[in-house]
């Protein structure tokens, strides 16, 4: 299960940080492709019904993420 996901916005370094009890997952998101495979990730949790996993700037991108992480703890 996941305990948290973060994102974190440092010029010319932006990633997604997602904590589960065994491991951190960090995704960069500074190319097409690492969003795509975060994008991906998110996909592959079965989110698609609450929100669509789309990437369009930054600000967006950190908003869609805080909503899932509340989503998700939420569920529990």
């Amino acid at each position: 299960s996941i305990i948290s996901i973060t994102m974190t916005a440092e010029p010319r370094d932006h990633r997604v940080m997602i904590e589960t009890p065994e491991k951190v997952y960090i995704f960069p998101l500074n190319q097409c492709f690492e969003i795509h495979i975060c994008n991906e990730f998110f996909r592959s949790l079965d989110l698609n019904n609450h929100f669509e996993i789309k990437f369009e700037r930054y600000s967006q991108y950190e908003t869609l993420i805080s909503k899932i992480n509340d989503y998700l703890i939420k569920q529990g």
